[in-house]
């Protein structure tokens, strides 16, 4: 008789403690699924006078885009830019020519928007890929010269931004 107790009592054991093992385990595969420790994309500068406003998207290509506004007191020329993953200072190889990138060719009047098109590239200046769904964390370097300035004489002002993202 003590037997059929043991036995009754083994089961519910298991019934009660399995169902919660189950539940726990749907919760871990919820939270896998929906990712929510992951950061969110942004786009911060390391100094003000420049921004990031829209959306940025990364396709699986490399191709980058993002909407940057110029908040300097001035309006700037943008020589380079780079876009690297990690956060390795880009090499002069990994820097690209602007005047492909900009959809707005010209000065970078304070306030006005460009829409920059960018190749991410590894620190040695080798193009860089992505499957879709890979995150992304890198730096964004723009080397410029204000408006008003003499490129001869002026070296140019680098500034760097954090970004992250995911590829598309």
């Amino acid at each position: 008789m003590l037997g059929k107790f043991k036995g009754q009592a083994a089961m519910e054991y298991l019934m009660t403690y399995g169902w919660a093992l189950l539940v726990i385990v749907i919760v871990i595969a919820v939270l896998m699924w929906i990712n929510p420790f992951k950061a969110p994309p942004q786009c911060i500068f390391d100094e003000p006078g420049f921004a990031c406003t829209g959306t940025m998207i990364l396709q699986t290509n490399g191709q980058f885009y993002a909407d940057i506004v110029n908040g300097n007191y001035r309006s700037v020329k943008i020589e380079k830019i780079a876009l690297i993953r990690g956060r390795d200072d880009p090499t002069l190889a990994a820097y690209q020519n602007v005047a492909i990138n900009l959809k707005q060719q010209g000065s970078f009047n304070t306030g006005d928007p460009k829409y920059v098109i960018l190749v991410a590239r590894k620190a040695d200046g080798t193009l860089q890929t992505f499957a879709k769904g890979d995150d992304f964390s890198g730096r964004l370097y723009i080397a410029y010269h204000y408006t008003d300035d003499d490129p001869a004489i002026v070296p140019a002002k680098i500034v760097g931004a954090n970004i992250v993202t995911r590829a598309q």
